[in-house]
């Protein structure tokens, strides 16, 4: 049971640092599209047959779908209760990263990988909507379970949650490996602000009520 009640908040020059790296990718793939080796990677992949219907990695991309999505909200909100894990900043950090992706994807308009038409998936590619989500829930989530002392760690699950359905999103066609980079830099920024913003609007209102914050009565 961690001692500390406080979720791990970013660091404001990591927030700075993924930021600034957001807005160098978009404006390159707003300027010159498909990345070198992005249309090849995307290709490869689906070739392989990774991402067929049915496979692992396709249903690992469901696990950012609505449906999936609604589970592993309720069910981590159930678990963190009683750690303080408040539901609706969770809500609101994949509300952030999906608004994000929403607003870059009708900004850059770059064209999904060809194969993308064959599901139907004829909005912008750029960013991946599903990493986003899933990006910006595993930070958040992540946050209240492990401490301060491990960030490392904490960054360490946020990527490889977004690599795993980076893969799958690639492997099945349904976006350039570029575009999961730039859903990963979506929801690590959308979590990490929304988590700075809970934990600062929290301890506030604990103050206005006299009543103590978690981790400010020492």
């Amino acid at each position: 049971m961690r001692k500390d009640p406080l979720p791990t908040v970013p660091a404001s020059r990591t927030i700075v640092v993924i930021a600034a790296a957001l807005a160098l990718l978009s404006i390159a793939a707003l300027v010159v599209g498909p990345f070198p080796g992005d249309v090849g990677l995307s290709t490869a992949f689906v070739d392989a047959g990774l991402g067929a219907p049915g496979s692992p990695l396709a249903m690992v991309g469901e696990l950012a779908s609505l449906q999936g999505l609604t589970v592993l909200v309720v069910g981590v909100s159930f678990l963190g209760l009683e750690r303080g894990l408040r539901p609706w900043w969770l809500l609101l950090a994949i509300g952030l990263a999906e608004l994000t992706a929403v607003a870059l994807k009708a900004i850059v308009d770059r064209p999904r990988p060809a194969t993308a038409a064959l599901q139907g998936l004829l909005d912008p590619g750029y960013p991946s909507g599903h990493v986003a989500r899933m990006t910006a829930f595993a930070l958040f989530a992540g946050a209240w379970w492990i401490t301060r002392d491990r960030r490392a760690s904490l960054w360490g699950l946020t990527m490889a949650a977004a690599a795993l359905l980076g893969l799958s999103r690639v492997a099945t066609g349904a976006h350039l490996p570029s575009d999961v980079l730039g859903g990963w830099l979506v929801g690590s920024l959308s979590a990490s602000v929304v988590l700075v913003g809970s934990v600062a609007v929290d301890r506030g209102w604990a103050r206005r009520s006299h009543r103590p914050y978690p981790g400010d009565a020492r």
